[in-house]
């Protein structure tokens, strides 16, 4: 059976995902709404606003891959004896 998900609530979760500003909050929505719920609210938000979400995740995903990289290189030292 499918699930009812109300118009309040979809109203809800599509103001939450307006508001989120990284993708750390991205993700919080997606532990607290399902999948569908999640769909369902963002399918109605207009292209604009989907790209806007999908800008906050690449630029984040973006700078944790960054970090990430960064964090694997180590420097170049040359040893000195003294």
């Amino acid at each position: 059976m499918p699930l009812m998900i109300t118009s309040e609530a979809i109203a809800k979760l599509k103001a939450a995902i307006l508001a989120v500003q990284t993708v750390g909050e991205i993700h919080a929505l997606i532990v607290d709404y399902t999948y569908e719920e999640i769909e369902q609210a963002y399918s109605q938000l207009t292209p604009q606003q989907q790209t806007k979400i999908q800008g906050i995740s690449d630029r984040d995903i973006q700078r944790q891959l960054a970090a990430l990289q960064s964090s694997h290189r180590s420097p170049t030292r040359s040893l000195q004896v003294t």
